[in-house]
């Protein structure tokens, strides 16, 4: 990531709707550094697609700045802001091959025929679609489709991208090629870029910094893992999948907890209390060894597992409230709901947060 700042917005405003019913952009103001992939991430309606569309001039600010490269293009044309945009759909031209969707904006660039040509073969082999040039658009599978998109959005060396969910209607198998696919040609080009977003996995995978969106602001900007480390609202912890969520008072220092955790908190610091499930060790209540040498502990009940790709996720129920648990298979050490466990979580792993 390079340190000159390639996107700066700010203070931009933007408003829909009357008096009774709108949604805004208040004051937004946010930086992209050169080579810098910057990720909008929030849940549905929360103005993760408004702001992108702000930044490509597909809707007009009621105030504000957007500066591209040191310009001002809050008021330029789309079209000459020289801006790569792609969408969830792929959008192509149906009526024109595959080669032609790529070399289309080469053309309004004003590059010549061979030369556009030749860009476009390039670019379809970068994306994995070699011998794919004389193919129409409707023989294509969905994830070939956006492949063309990509190959057509990068082929035209734009200033910045822009990025709209482009891989959330493919399936699981596609959609990680394709995030695969997109890493390696933003390591390679290193165009500026921004990624909109509502899968905190596909956040963490693709990003240098996240934005977290909410009403129409951003309500905390960072590295993946200073977010997730500590994040500064319970919309921003449930948004990451922090589940393990307690209410605690300064005034006491009681928390909805099992005596024994009590004793072994940090000074508090908030009014929540988070346990992310990685800071959590699970073993059979009977393992003797595991007692005399890990403290604080206790007992639960295992009411819910699921079972994912070298991962288990389950459920243990507490004498006040559940406990969401995340732990690595072990085939040597298997669970079952029903089972009685003893639980520790590691000192290190304590996160408070304020919410009054």
């Amino acid at each position: 990531m390079g340190s000159e700042i390639a996107l700066k917005v700010n203070d931009l405003s933007w408003q829909y709707g009357g008096a009774l019913s709108s949604f805004q952009i208040r004051s937004l103001s946010l930086e992209l550094f050169e080579q810098e992939c910057l990720v909008l991430l929030g849940s549905s309606g929360c103005g993760k697609t408004t702001i992108l569309k702000l930044i490509a001039g597909l809707l007009s600010p009621l105030s504000g700045q957007i500066q591209l490269s040191g310009t001002d293009i809050a008021h330029v044309a789309p079209e000459r802001r020289g801006i790569g945009m792609i969408f969830q759909q792929p959008l192509l031209f149906p009526h024109m091959t595959v080669a032609e969707n790529v070399a289309f904006p080469l053309k309004m660039q004003g590059m010549g025929r061979k030369q556009r040509q030749q860009s476009a073969r390039e670019w379809l082999a970068q994306v994995g679609l070699v011998d794919y040039e004389e193919r129409m658009p409707h023989s294509l599978s969905g994830g070939q489709q956006q492949r063309v998109s990509l190959a057509r959005a990068f082929s035209q060396q734009p200033k910045l991208m822009l990025l709209d969910e482009p891989f959330s209607a493919l399936d699981p198998i596609s959609r990680a090629e394709m995030r695969e696919l997109f890493r390696g040609i933003r390591k390679k080009h290193k165009i500026p870029t921004i990624f909109v977003t509502h899968d905190r996995e596909e956040a963490f995978e693709l990003s240098d910094r996240i934005a977290v969106i909410a009403d129409g602001r951003i309500e905390q900007l960072g590295k993946p893992h200073e977010l997730y480390d500590r994040p500064n609202s319970l919309y921003i912890a449930r948004l990451l999948g922090i589940a393990n969520i307690f209410q605690c008072k300064n005034s006491s220092g009681w928390f909805e907890l099992p005596v024994s955790w009590q004793q072994s908190i940090p000074p508090i610091q908030g009014d929540r209390l988070l346990l992310r499930p990685e800071w959590i060790t699970l073993k059979p209540w009977q393992d003797s060894s595991m007692l005399e040498q890990v403290e604080p502990k206790v007992k639960g009940r295992i009411i819910d597992l699921k079972h994912r790709p070298g991962l288990m996720h389950g459920t243990v129920k507490l004498s006040e409230s559940p406990l969401e648990i995340e732990i690595t298979y072990n085939p040597s050490q298997s669970f079952h709901v029903g089972d009685e466990v003893a639980i520790h979580v590691d000192p290190r792993g304590w996160r408070f947060i304020s919410t009054e």
